[in-house]
C-alpha cells in the first residue's frame, strides 16, 4: 500500500506540473481509495473532498460518485450518519439519472442500513423494500439477501411480527439458496481444480514419456552416430591398409627389381674385373717380355758398342 501511495503521489507531481486536470482528478480519487483501504480515513476524506470538488468542475459524474462512496462509508464508520446519508442519496441521484438500475440495490441497501443505525425504520423499510424489488427483479439474490435482513430486523422491532417472519423466511430461503449456489460454485470449482488436476498429471506424464521418448532417441541418435564415426574409422583404416599393402607391395617389387638390377650390375662388374685382372695379367706378362726383350737388345747392342768405344 505504501508503495502504491508513493506512486500515486509521483504521479500526482508530474500531473500538477504539466497541468494535466483530468489525471490529476483521478489520482487523487485513488489516492482517496488506497487511503480508505489503509484505514488512514482522515488522509481519505481529504484526497476524496479533492477529488470530488474537481469531479465536479470537470461534470465527470462516475468520478463524483466514486468520492461520494469513498466519503460515505468514512462517515458512517465515523458515525457520522447524516452526512453519510447525504453522500449515498447523491449517489442515488446520481444513479437513477443514469437509467440503469443494477447499480440501484447495492446503493439502497447502504441507505436503509444508514437508517436502521439512526433507529429510522420506516426510511429503513422504504430503501431496503425498494432494493429488494429491484434485487429480485435483476436477479440480484446478494443485495435482496441484505435487504431482506433489513426489513426482518425492522418489521421485528415494529412489532409487525408476521412481516418479521415473512421476511426472514424468504431472507433464510435466499441466503439458503446463495449458500446453494455457493457450494455449487465451490463444487464446481473444486471439480474444475480436480479436472485441471488431473489434467496438469496427465500433461506430466506425457511430458515424462516425451522426455523420456527424446532422451531414448537421443541416445539412439549418439549411438548412431558412435556407430557410423567407428564405421568410418574401421573403413578408413582398411582403405588406407589396403593403400599402405599396395605400397608396400610396390616398394617390395621395386626392391626385388632393384636388387636383380644390382645382382645384374654386380655380374657385370664382376665379369669386368675378371677381364680387367685377365688384361693386368697379360700385360703383365707383356711388360715382362718387354722388359726381356729390352735387355736382351741392349746386351746385344752392348758389346758391339763397347768393341768400337774400345777401337778409339
Amino acid at each position: 500500500m505504501f508503495i502504491a501511495v508513493t506512486f500515486f503521489n509521483k504521479s500526482l507531481e508530474l500531473a500538477n506540473n504539466n497541468n494535466f486536470t483530468d489525471l490529476i482528478s483521478n489520482i487523487t480519487n485513488r489516492l482517496a481509495a488506497t487511503y480508505y483501504e489503509m484505514k488512514n480515513k482522515s488522509e481519505a476524506l481529504k484526497w476524496a473532498d479533492s477529488s470530488l470538488y474537481m469531479a465536479i468542475v470537470r461534470n465527470d459524474i462516475a468520478l463524483q460518485i466514486n468520492n461520494l462512496l469513498i466519503k460515505a462509508a468514512i462517515n458512517r464508520d465515523n458515525g457520522n450518519y447524516q452526512q453519510a446519508l447525504k453522500s449515498f442519496l447523491k449517489v442515488l441521484a446520481f444513479q437513477k439519472s443514469q437509467g440503469s438500475s443494477l447499480g440501484l440495490p447495492a446503493i439502497l441497501n447502504n441507505i436503509a442500513t444508514t437508517y436502521s443505525y439512526l433507529k429510522d425504520c420506516k426510511n429503513t423499510i422504504k430503501y431496503a423494500q425498494q432494493s429488494y424489488n429491484l434485487s429480485e427483479k435483476n436477479h440480484q439474490i446478494t443485495y435482496s439477501v441484505v435487504a431482506l435482513d433489513l426489513l426482518a430486523k425492522c418489521y421485528a422491532q415494529k412489532g409487525d411480527y408476521s412481516k418479521a417472519y415473512q421476511f426472514s423466511r424468504l431472507y433464510e430461503q435466499s441466503r439458503h439458496h446463495i449458500f446453494n449456489e455457493d457450494r455449487d460454485t465451490q463444487i464446481n470449482t473444486l471439480s474444475a481444480k480436480y479436472k485441471s488436476e488431473e489434467k496438469d498429471k496427465q500433461i506430466a506424464i506425457q511430458k515424462l514419456n516425451i522426455e523420456k521418448q527424446t532422451s531414448a532417441l537421443k541416445r539412439n541418435n549418439i549411438l548412431f552416430i558412435a556407430f557410423l564415426v567407428i564405421l568410418v574409422l574401421i573403413v578408413t583404416f582398411l582403405v588406407n591398409r589396403i593403400m599402405l599393402n599396395r605400397k608396400l607391395r610396390k616398394a617390395h617389387e621395386l626392391q626385388k627389381q632393384q636388387t636383380e638390377l644390382i645382382k645384374v650390375q654386380k655380374d657385370e662388374i664382376e665379369h669386368y674385373a675378371e677381364e680387367i685382372k685377365s688384361t693386368y695379367e697379360q700385360l703383365q706378362k707383356l711388360d715382362k717380355h718387354k722388359q726381356a726383350m729390352t735387355n736382351m737388345i741392349v746386351h746385344d747392342l752392348k758389346s758391339p758398342i763397347n768393341d768400337y768405344i774400345n777401337k778409339l
